[in-house]
């Protein structure tokens, strides 16, 4: 859905539900890392020039499944399913005839998977193999702020 107030203001919402899953012996088995519900929010704010535009976007993330470790050590056993998140990015651009800066900052709140993939377990335990699969399922960085021209319009000066 997306709603525009008025030019310079655009905000744009989105709910996603992915039932996504494998057929074994006909029986329906969920894969892991996939949330079955994902939202979505942004507001875009821009001025009449069209030379300062403001993004804010919003993800919020359903539980998942994760990969199974039930035959690890129990020391090395995660939960079965992951607990809902949310995230939050930001970005502001400046427009300069055919030159475009932008700046900003992604997982604002700052988010981060407790343990992620389990590389304690790899560093205690190097010749032994545990079942971690694709563990990572969520930031497991830390919020990222980033800077840079990325945009040169040549369009303009070809044609």
């Amino acid at each position: 859905m997306v709603l525009k107030f008025f030019q310079q203001l655009e905000v744009r919402a989105a709910k996603n539900y992915l039932d996504v899953y494998r057929e074994e012996c006909s029986s329906k088995v969920v894969l892991p890392i996939n949330p079955l519900k994902r939202l979505m929010f942004s507001v875009s704010f821009r001025t009449r020039g069209n030379k300062w535009q403001t993004d804010v976007n919003a993800h919020g993330f359903d539980k998942m499944q994760l990969p199974d470790t039930q035959g690890n050590p129990e020391q090395y056993r995660r939960p079965s399913s992951s607990t809902p998140y949310r995230k939050l990015s930001m970005q502001g651009t400046y427009r300069l005839k055919m030159l475009e800066f932008y700046a900003g900052c992604e997982n604002s709140g700052n988010y981060r998977q407790p343990n992620p993939i389990g590389w304690n377990l790899v560093k205690k335990c190097p010749l032994k193999i545990f079942s971690m699969g694709a563990y990572e399922f969520t930031p497991w960085n830390q919020r990222c702020h980033f800077t840079a021209t990325l945009s040169i319009h040549l369009i303009s000066v070809l044609f």
